[in-house]
């Protein structure tokens, strides 16, 4: 068992050098697939190391004469000696057998990928740190204010907003389910990533809007949907304070109908997801006696269930970028500041890989980080000719892009990515509480 420690300690010093040296860089690949095995290796080792501590323990309060004659003063630092004895002399039982067995057979594992990887190693250089990708981790969240000072291709349904948006008041639709003629909703809708939000938000700064509305709101609505939560979501919006958690229904209505009484609003309601026709209801009611007539709601939305039950006769559909434009923002993307003709040879390559990003703008932005950290020739055909493109899915679909996107991330990334990925959708992390879990994952 000493053994297997010092083995798995040389394992993780080991992992830890790659992991501190250019593990993106293209030269890197023929290490990676060994570099699995032997994490895996490791992990068994660990889950070993585990189960023969909790073997020592269970021995020594069993109270076994040969444990207590080892055990000294009863710390368990003098108990090993006595059960690796028990463990691994002439006499054991089944389990042990079945525990020495392992500690063989994931030892002989760990030395031979490792020998395997040394092999390699003494071949690459060994930089002090390598390129990373920067990933933050939080919950779902918007404002109204858009990421980029450029908006790609969707000049025609911002303008098509904006003139719905400055139509006659005379000729507003009631929401579905609501009798009332205050205000009208108009849904965006697309999958995920292709830009309702970027949208919206231009139409939230538009200056052609900016004196026909007294009051605009910003609510990112997310899995959050229930009238109490959107409510308080405006009224927080609205005042910038958050000292409304405790209140009940009838006394957020009494707050809100303050904020907005007699005023035209615009509301954004972004990255809704729910169809509970009752709550969107409900919450239609509670608005329609507030605000003035002319009032509108601007809905974004993956969702075709809530864009049906929100207006059922208009929306606006958006799909992926045409591919001209779409080749625009990928070169934005990828190059940044720097001239693309700096850069000779890339331009088949990126055109290529842009082809098979359908027009998302998140894609485009994903895969574009990707590529910007190497700009060379080798590293944009790896991530060109690799296998995760063949992977079925439906016309505009994504996933090929995130998902390689994910794998050019550092070894400790990818681990606290999937660490989080156990959470529910919209989580909020406490920073303190997300340092000390992961912490305890002894990652």
């Amino acid at each position: 068992m000493e053994t297997l420690c010092t083995s798995l300690l040389k394992t993780q010093t080991m992992l830890a050098k790659v992991k501190s040296s250019q593990s993106n860089d293209t030269k890197w690949m023929p290490i990676m697939p060994l570099m699995q095995k032997l994490k895996d290796a490791a992990y068994d080792a660990e889950d070993l190391i585990d189960e023969f501590q909790y073997h020592v323990l269970r021995q020594k309060i069993k109270g076994e004469e040969e444990d207590k004659a080892a055990s000294g003063s009863g710390g368990l630092p003098n108990i090993l000696p006595a059960a690796k004895e028990k463990l691994f002399g002439p006499s054991h039982s089944l389990e042990e057998d079945a525990m020495r067995t392992s500690v063989v057979e994931i030892q002989g594992r760990l030395e031979r990928i490792a020998n395997s990887m040394e092999g390699i190693m003494n071949v690459l250089p060994l930089n002090d740190r390598g390129t990373q990708l920067e990933v933050k981790f939080q919950s779902r969240e918007s404002c109204s204010s858009p990421a980029t000072d450029i908006l790609f291709g969707r000049e025609k349904e911002l303008n098509q907003v904006v003139e719905w948006l400055l139509g006659s008041a005379n000729q507003v639709e009631p929401a579905p389910g609501v009798v009332n003629d205050t205000f009208s909703v108009l849904p965006i809708t697309g999958i995920g990533g292709v830009g309702k939000t970027t949208l919206a938000q231009y139409v939230y700064k538009d200056t052609r809007i900016q004196h026909h509305f007294d009051l605009k709101i910003w609510v990112c609505v997310s899995h959050n949907f229930s009238v109490q939560g959107l409510t308080k979501s405006i009224i927080q919006s609205v005042t910038q304070q958050k000292q409304h958690d405790n209140m009940c229904l009838e006394s957020l209505r009494k707050i809100l109908d303050e904020h907005i009484a007699n005023k035209k609003f615009l509301l954004f309601l972004d990255d809704m997801w729910s169809d509970k026709e009752s709550i969107w209801e409900n919450f239609c009611a509670l608005l329609k006696d507030g605000g003035a007539h002319g009032s509108k709601i601007i809905v974004t939305t993956r969702v075709m269930k809530v864009s049906k039950m929100v207006n059922p006769a208009e929306s606006i559909l958006l799909h992926g970028l045409d591919e001209d434009v779409f080749w625009q923002l990928f070169n934005k993307c990828s190059f940044g500041i720097l001239n693309p003709e700096d850069y000779p040879g890339l331009e088949d390559i990126g055109r290529k890989i842009a082809r098979k990003l359908k027009g998302s703008p998140l894609a485009a932005k994903t895969i574009g980080k990707v590529m910007k950290s190497n700009l060379c020739w080798q590293h944009w055909t790896t991530i060109m000719e690799s296998d995760i493109w063949e992977v079925k899915q439906d016309e505009d679909g994504i996933m090929p892009a995130l998902q390689l996107s994910y794998q050019y991330l550092d070894e400790n990334m990818k681990q606290c990515f999937a660490f989080c990925s156990m959470v529910p959708k919209d989580y909020t992390f406490d920073k303190v509480e997300l340092v000390l879990m992961w912490m305890a994952e002894r990652r």
